[in-house]
């Protein structure tokens, strides 16, 4: 398998085309709430 990409759809894990993953790039604002939460549990520094 390969230009594939595993991921859950509707909570069953599906096969996704690679090229159609990267199509459409999620953006993170690195001064949400959201993305410190994560630097937070994953204990990374916050650089920004």
């Amino acid at each position: 398998y390969s230009g594939i990409s595993v991921g859950l759809c509707n909570t069953h894990y599906a096969y996704f085309p690679i090229p159609e993953v990267i199509l459409h790039p999620r953006l993170v604002d690195p001064n949400s709430r959201m993305w410190h939460r994560c630097l937070t549990s994953t204990g990374q520094p916050d650089f920004i």
